[in-house]
Parts: structure tokens; C-alpha cells; sequence
């Protein structure tokens, strides 16, 4: 049944009489929740969050006449073990914190919010915290870095060694090779400008094997070494590392006293004219 015009400009003038009737109610209450939000701010301790983003390291090496990359741990698992409550205490330890159930608050915001999460790119992870300060949550990512990153350095350092290790003698072998291949082929030359050269001479058709031995054994080592020069190139291999630096804002993540006073009054106001308008609140 819908209402004539009579009864909405009526049932509309009885609304805002009792309004009117309960502002200084409204404002009572605006005023409290003002209070409240100050109050509040007081109790709340101002944190905040540092982010950072790190690159899961890759180790590569010769393999079929090519280089093969491999990372060094799998996106996912390397969150995954970020995560571990091991790690966070492990963290704590090293910025000199207790455990998170002795009471301390930094300890607990700092083992609650530690977080990794996977990148869109395969080989990036994201890092985040928060603490009760802005060095504080600077700190523990890069305490947390370090601690995760050693055992990738553990594995990264050996195989950088043995690359390394590999291209000093493929180069020495090379240098070698290079020598006796020049020495075997003047050896030839010299035969030949002597007039002395024969299909069927025995020394020469072993001259000629030697050489062609040699240069395959070159072409051999040459590819070898430019394979091993690629893998140990800094492009190709690297240990995990930062790639965006920790950022931490300049003011905290907890809403300021003005807005909880804000807030607050909003919601006081709101809670006031509820009350009024409704009968079944009074």
C-alpha cells in the first residue's frame, strides 16, 4: 500500500523532530566516540612495514655443447622454508631478541609478520615485516636475508670453484694444444716446401694424422672453454641476492590520532542518529 503525499511529508516531519529532539544526544555521543579514538591511540603502538624483494641464485654449467642454468632452490620451497617458524626464531637470535613467548612485543610482531611470498617471476620472492620501528624493520629483513641466503651460498661457493677450477685447465689445455697443433703444422709446411712430401711416406702421413688429431683436440677445447667462460659468467651464475633494497616508509601503518579521532566521532554520530530515529533503541 503506498503512502498519499500527506502521510511522507508527515512521517518525514516526525523524523526529523526526533532528531532534532535527541542533537544534543547525537553530539553527546559524536563527542565520546571522539574521546574513545583518542584513547585509543594512546593504547596503540605505531608500527611499521619493510618490503623487499630477493633473487632466488642460479648455478649453470657446460652441458651437450651448450650451457644449462639451474636455480638453486625452487620459488615455492624457498618460501615455503622462509615461512618455517625455524627460520623466524633463528632471525630473532640474530638481532639479539627472545623467543616470541617470553612477552616481548617486538619479539612476537616481528616472529608473527615475517613473511615470504613468490613473485610473478619464477626466481623472485618478496620479503615483508613489521616492527615497532623503522630501523627495527629494516634490520630484520636483512637479518632474515642472511639467514636465509647461507645455505645457497653453501652450495653456490663450491660450484663457482669448480667452474672456475674446470676453465683454468680447459684454458691450460687449450694453450697446449694451440702449441703442438702450430708446431706439427710448421713441421708439415716445412716438409712440403722441401720438396720431400709423399702420400706414401710414413712420416709424413703421420705428421699429417698428428695435425689433424691436434686441430680436432683444439676445436675440442676451444668450445669447452667458451662454454665454461659463459657459465661462470656473472650473468649466468650468481648467488641469491638482493634486488630491491628493504623499503620502509616514513610513517608508520597505524592510522594516526587524528583519524582514530575521526573515526571515532563518525561512528558516534552514526551511533546517535540511529538511536534516534529508531523507537525500538530507546
Amino acid at each position: 500500500m503506498h503512502q498519499t503525499p500527506a502521510v511522507a511529508r508527515r512521517a518525514s516531519s516526525d523524523l526529523v523532530r526526533q532528531v532534532s529532539r535527541s542533537f544534543k544526544l547525537i553530539i553527546l555521543l559524536g563527542i565520546l566516540g571522539a574521546l574513545a579514538g583518542a584513547v585509543l591511540s594512546h593504547f596503540m603502538q605505531p608500527k611499521w612495514i619493510a618490503r623487499m624483494t630477493i633473487q632466488i641464485g642460479q648455478i649453470s654449467s657446460p652441458q651437450g655443447g651448450g650451457v644449462v642454468s639451474r636455480p638453486i632452490e625452487n620459488q615455492l620451497t624457498a618460501a615455503d622454508r622462509y615461512n618455517l617458524p625455524a627460520l623466524r626464531l633463528h632471525v630473532l637470535g640474530d638481532l639479539g631478541l627472545p623467543v616470541p613467548d617470553s612477552g616481548s612485543r617486538q619479539s612476537k610482531v616481528i616472529f608473527d609478520t615475517l613473511v615470504a611470498t613468490p613473485a610473478r617471476s619464477p626466481d623472485l620472492i618478496m620479503l615483508q615485516v613489521s616492527a615497532y620501528s623503522r630501523n627495527d624493520a629494516t634490520a630484520a629483513l636483512l637479518v632474515s636475508f642472511k639467514t636465509f641466503s647461507a645455505p645457497h651460498q653453501k652450495m653456490f661457493d663450491p660450484a663457482v670453484d669448480d667452474l672456475k677450477n674446470q676453465l683454468a685447465t680447459s684454458t691450460s689445455k687449450l694453450a697446449q694444444a694451440e702449441q703442438e697443433y702450430k708446431q706439427t703444422y710448421q713441421s708439415l709446411q716445412s716438409t712440403t716446401a722441401q720438396g720431400n712430401a709423399s702420400a706414401s711416406d710414413p712420416r709424413n702421413v703421420l705428421v699429417t694424422n698428428m695435425a689433424t688429431t691436434l686441430n680436432q683436440q683444439v676445436l675440442d677445447l676451444r668450445q669447452q672453454t667458451i662454454a665454461l667462460q659463459q657459465a661462470v659468467s656473472p650473468l649466468l651464475t650468481y648467488p641469491t641476492r638482493i634486488v630491491e633494497a628493504p623499503y620502509t616508509p616514513l610513517r608508520s601503518s597505524t592510522p594516526s590520532m587524528a583519524l582514530l579521532i575521526a573515526i571515532g566521532a563518525v561512528l558516534g554520530l552514526l551511533v546517535g542518529v540511529a538511536w534516534a530515529v529508531s523507537p525500538k533503541l530507546r
